[in-house]
């Protein structure tokens, strides 16, 4: 609402997107801190919206690096997608659940 809003706004979009060149650059670890900071930018932002695509965003790429991890966080902000997201991030977060939950399995 005033000047600086954008600002709010730009930052965390911009660690998203650079967190999501590095996932499908295959360097999780580079992804790590963009999705990080993103999610936390959003948190303490209040940005409702964003910040479950910055909560899907870190759950993914935790996965590739810890899938107990991701699925902690993903059943922590369960109830805020569930409120704010849109299908798609509903659906996006069912898929990633079930990803950490197969993640976890022992190989046969």
């Amino acid at each position: 609402t005033g000047r600086g809003s954008g600002t709010a706004v730009l930052r965390p979009v911009c660690r998203l997107i650079q967190a999501k060149a590095h996932v499908l650059g295959g360097s999780p670890c580079s992804a790590l801190q963009h999705a990080l900071c993103a999610f936390s930018l959003c948190e303490a932002g209040g940005l409702r919206r964003l910040h479950v695509a910055a909560a899907l965003q870190l759950a993914e790429v935790q996965l590739e690096l810890d899938a107990t991890r991701s699925l902690a966080l993903l059943q922590r902000v369960r109830a805020s997608v569930m409120q704010n997201g849109s299908a798609y991030e509903v659906a996006s977060m069912q898929l990633l659940i079930a990803k950490c939950r197969l993640a976890r399995l022992p190989p046969y």
